[in-house]
């Protein structure tokens, strides 16, 4: 299974693989092109949708609206807006698509990033460790198929994340080998603009990795040449945020008057729930809808990924103080999943409404990228192991059988059970010289990373292309008629809406608006005319004639 592979075969595979995969679910769901449904559900069919298509109209037509739109509710600053969920070079795509076809923009946007994922985490394994083989693919899988991104995958701006975390990994080799420093500033810099937010989680990361990166590149630790390699550190990576001031200020500065304006940190050491449910994410599928409102981690990447991290503690080929320290960051995320302080400190202050445990995909990648340094160590599959992770599994199946939790079945338990045994078997197969199982052991592991995307996506709702259409048409037309001429201002609102940020998808000036970047005060002042509000959206549904002539 270690043969090496050309480049050319290596990255061939790394696209096709993940393509065909996610094709796979394309079809199965019949998601447009394929079919009549779009990924149009949650907050991508409620917001990121019709911002989509402001997008559009201001870099196409009015660049004007970059700053500052009257679309936005009774008019708001957009910056903060761009810098949260537009700022992705992957969104340059919406201007080749017209806006009739912009639902299937969406299906090739979540395609092309999630492929990407898989294909940024195999030139890591490839440029950190030399490997381009069937092992390191299946890693890469592990990592571009983990829960989190079937969970998330609609919150679109996120994905750059995932993306960008490999690659900043290997700017921290760069930086440490003294190489050019723009492979560590540029992925830096162009993932927290691409998402501040996600940015920030990967910045603490960091702080939390240096270490662990410093100990794999030295023999033997020299606090004289740590702090010294730890200030050069520091160096570029503000710098990689100062690169990109001109956004990140006054994005800044928006916040204040938005999110910031409830962000207190109280050092509660409170747990949030029972640790160890935390458990019953590592069975494939253990993910509703109500998962997405109050739910625990998405931490699943596959029994390969999870079998080689548990071992990696153990491998004594993997020097002591790199283990060591690498139970310290383990220990450091799983503890900041349970209690509220240091999860608030991940989320900037705040505790996610809906989505929680946003940060869990460093963790998934911790567990991948460190099974993957035992894989490349151990020859073959110990007894000791083989029996410790079998009843380990067992254990924890029988558990969640005895005490069931909504989103993770008996059957999919057994199904769980059943994949990670044969995993665990093609191991020990290849472990012992038979080359010949190699195909069984990818079978089983691209089977299992794919089965837990399906039960994942099969319990959303999903929004058809027709209705969709045909709603963004009557729009289209509605918004013609009313829209106001060139030397004319007035706002209009609908007795219906398909959501509450229709007057970006056209554009037309109206009242109701739902986004993250939402002011408080523009929420403040419609609570006191007695407009339906809430947090971070106004919904102008129940107007009367005095507020009509107000606005």
């Amino acid at each position: 299974m270690d043969k090496t592979m050309t480049k050319k075969r290596y990255y061939t595979l790394s696209i096709l693989i993940p393509a065909v995969m996610i094709l796979a679910i394309f079809l199965l769901f019949t998601i447009t092109p394929f079919g009549n449904r779009t990924w149009l559900t949650i907050d991508l069919g409620q917001q990121y949708v019709d911002f989509f298509s402001y997008y559009q109209d201001t870099l196409l037509h009015h660049p004007e609206q970059f700053f500052y739109s009257f679309s936005k509710s009774i008019g708001g600053e957009m910056v903060s807006l761009w810098a949260y969920y537009l700022l992705s070079p992957f969104n340059l795509l919406f201007l080749l698509i017209p806006r009739s076809a912009i639902a299937m923009g969406v299906s090739l946007l979540i395609f092309l990033k999630l492929v990407s994922c898989t294909v940024s985490f195999a030139v890591l394994l490839d440029v950190k460790f030399k490997q381009r083989n069937w092992t390191t693919l299946l890693f890469a899988l592990s990592y571009g198929f983990m829960s989190y991104l079937s969970a998330n995958q609609f919150n679109v701006m996120w994905l750059d994340a995932l993306i960008g975390l490999p690659l900043i990994i290997l700017g921290v080799d760069a930086l440490l080998q003294k190489r050019n420093p723009l492979y560590y500033v540029f992925p830096l810099s162009l993932t927290i603009l691409s998402n501040y937010y996600t940015g920030y989680m990967i910045c603490l990361f960091l702080g939390l990795y240096f270490p662990y990166a410093y100990l794999m590149a030295n023999d033997s630790f020299s606090w004289k040449s740590f702090v010294k390699q730890f200030g050069r550190f520091i160096f570029y990576s503000v710098l990689s945020v100062g690169l990109i001031m001109v956004i990140l200020l006054p994005t800044f500065y928006s916040l204040l008057g938005s999110k910031g304006t409830a962000t207190t940190i109280a050092w509660s050491l409170k747990s949030e729930y029972n640790p160890l449910l935390m458990a019953s994410k590592l069975f494939l599928g253990s993910f509703d809808f109500h998962e997405m409102q109050k739910g625990y981690p998405n931490i699943f990447v596959g029994s390969l990924a999870l079998f080689s991290f548990l071992c990696y503690f153990k491998e004594k080929k993997i020097a002591l103080s790199q283990r060591l320290y690498a139970l310290f960051i383990t220990v450091v995320i799983l503890i900041s999943f349970n209690i509220e302080m240091f999860d608030k400190l991940w989320h900037a202050g705040q505790l996610p409404n809906w989505y929680s445990y946003r940060f869990s995909f460093l963790f998934s990648f911790w567990m991948v990228f460190l099974g993957y340094q035992w894989a490349l160590k151990k020859t073959a599959v110990g007894i000791r192991e083989t029996f410790v992770y079998f009843f380990l599994v067992l254990a924890i199946g029988i558990g969640f059988i005895l005490f069931p939790q909504d989103y993770l079945q008996g059957w999919q338990i057994a199904l769980g059970f059943g994949l990670s045994m044969g995993i665990l078997y093609g191991l020990i197969l290849i472990g012992r010289g038979k080359r010949t199982h190699q195909k069984f052991l990818i079978s089983f592991v691209v089977i299992e990373l794919l089965l837990n995307s399906i039960i994942t996506l099969s319990r959303l709702g999903y929004v058809m292309n027709t209705e969709f259409t045909a709603y963004q048409s009557s729009l289209t037309n509605w918004s013609t008629i009313l829209r106001p001429a060139e030397n004319e201002f007035y706002r209009s609102e609908k007795t219906m809406l398909r959501s509450k940020n229709d007057s970006l998808q056209v554009p037309t000036y109206g009242v109701s608006h739902f986004s993250s970047t939402f002011e408080k005060e523009t929420e403040k002042f419609f609570d006191a005319i007695g407009v339906r509000q809430g947090t971070a959206y106004v919904n102008y549904s129940n107007g009367t004639l005095l507020t009509d002539a107000l606005l």
